[in-house]
This record gives structure tokens, sequence and C-alpha cells, in this order.
């Protein structure tokens, strides 16, 4: 059940943009509802620590996140950015193509940190 007490976690993906200082934390909560649980929901209770709907973000914002993760310049988040690509390519968000895009342009800027 959404509350008023609630993240819209699509909303905050678009909000954000990037991960600064001012909002590490709370992408560090999403992330692990990739490296743990390979799913991320619209909705959660305020600390991110409990779901509170069943409806899954939409694939335009599972794309958005794997950008900001990408360009965090942060290891922890690229390592996230990975396991998000895998999971994007298995829920069929994104083409084999695309996802081996993904995984070079990863790599460039991993070396490049």
């Amino acid at each position: 059940m959404i509350s008023d007490e609630s993240i819209n976690i699509e909303s905050t993906i678009k909000k954000e943009g990037k991960i600064t200082k001012d909002n590490i934390l709370l992408f560090d909560k999403i992330v692990k509802h990739i490296d743990v649980y390979k799913i991320i929901f619209k909705y959660y209770d305020l600390d991110l620590s409990k779901p509170q709907s069943k409806s899954e973000i939409s694939n335009i914002s599972y794309i958005s996140l794997f950008h900001i993760l990408k360009t965090s310049g942060d290891y922890k988040f690229l390592n996230s950015a990975f396991k998000l690509n895998d999971l994007m390519l298995s829920k069929a968000i994104i083409d084999e193509s695309t996802y081996y895009e993904n995984i070079k342009e990863l790599k460039e800027t991993f070396y490049k940190i």
C-alpha cells in the first residue's frame, strides 16, 4: 500500500539525475535493491527498506539509473552498473548489442577512475 510517507523511485531518479554528495546515501540504498534483490519497485518507505508497491520501475527508469551509475566516477556504483546491465538484459529491457556496448563503456570508465 502506497502512503504519504513513501518515496517514488522513478521520480527520484528523474529529479536527481546524477550522484552528488547530497544524495549519495539515497543512491546507495537504491543500488542495494539491484545488488541484493535484483528488482526495484516504484515506491518504498522513507528509508527505502520496504517496498510500498508491487509495481516495478519502468524500463526507462532502469536505463536512466544505469546512466547515472555509469557516470558516477565511483567503483561501488560502477559495480552496480555492471549488475544493472545484466539485470536489464535478463528482463529484455536492452538487447545483446546494447548490453555489450554498455560493458565496453563501463570498462572504459572503470579504467579512467
